[in-house]
């Protein structure tokens, strides 16, 4: 017998609930069946997209601290280049029902950003306006939002983490009055 799903105040799943309870529970949503196949069906695309941007956040790193040179082409982008095609077709073909709307405006967002960010990087664009850093931090909030408007979907926000709370102490602190560094 399977276990009572945790809704949220308007009724859905909650945010962060495991795709593999969800489809355990399908019974229990009153979705329709136009809402229940687009959750199946953007699980992976999602997923992949995910991947996508990891990658392309790997390549900044590796591109940053000088562990691939400037101007060469990294091995992961022809990876994350395959990648994307598949899944962007997917996120396309998507029909999304009223109540995945949200998530699916943020999903083809996101997918929007990982696309221009990996132009960026084929370009050797890393800084700038519109850098590739940039556009990989869009890709990614886009991202957990996605994650936020279904169940089952999943993007953890690194900007609450630990690491993110030092890097701000780290910033140097500006004075009010001239401007300058303490």
């Amino acid at each position: 017998m399977s276990k009572a799903l945790p809704l949220s105040r308007s009724g859905l799943v909650a945010p962060g609930t495991p795709m593999s309870a969800i489809v355990e529970n399908l019974g229990q949503f009153a979705l329709g069946d136009k809402a229940g196949c687009y959750l199946l069906e953007a699980k992976r695309p999602f997923e992949d997209l995910r991947q996508v941007v990891s990658l392309l956040a790997a390549i900044l790193l590796a591109t940053d601290t000088g562990i691939a040179g400037k101007g060469l082409r990294h091995p992961l982008l022809d990876q994350a280049r395959d990648l994307f095609q598949e899944c962007g077709d997917k996120v396309d073909s998507l029909s999304p029902a009223p109540q995945t709307e949200h998530h699916h405006r943020h999903l083809t967002r996101a997918r929007q950003a990982a696309g221009a960010a990996l132009d960026a990087l084929e370009r050797g664009v890393l800084g700038g306006d519109k850098s590739a850093l940039d556009l990989v931090k869009l890709a990614w909030r886009e991202l957990i939002h996605a994650a936020n408007a279904l169940p089952g979907f999943e993007a953890i926000d690194l900007s609450q983490s630990c690491c993110a709370e030092h890097a701000r102490l780290r910033r140097p602190l500006l004075r009010p009055d001239h401007g300058e560094s303490r």
